[in-house]
């Protein structure tokens, strides 16, 4: 399922302003916002309406920058030939 209400860090890099920044203007109610807990919350309604653009089209931008920080995360990551990928999985099963 889909998020229907992001986080500050997102919804304020979305905005391209800090999240800081973005914490004020909820607070003052100039954007609508939900509060969980101490946790603010916008929804991609209200962005996709302040960004003049679709819901859909900000939760595709969501999922390709998730994608991104993934793939990003693995590029470190050593990688094998079937052969020694097979011998580092061997290796970790007789740790067990």
């Amino acid at each position: 399922m889909k998020p229907l209400a992001i986080d500050i860090e997102t919804s304020a890099q979305l905005l391209n302003i800090e999240s800081k920044t973005l914490v004020e203007i909820l607070q003052k109610k100039e954007i609508e916002g939900v509060k969980i807990g101490n946790e603010w919350r916008v929804s991609v309604f209200v962005l996709s309406k302040i960004l003049n653009t679709t819901a859909d089209e900000i939760l595709e931008y969501l999922e390709d920058l998730y994608l991104a920080q993934r793939i990003e995360e693995v590029e470190t990551e050593p990688s094998y030939s079937p052969e020694e990928g097979r011998k580092e999985y061997e290796k970790i099963l007789s740790q067990g």
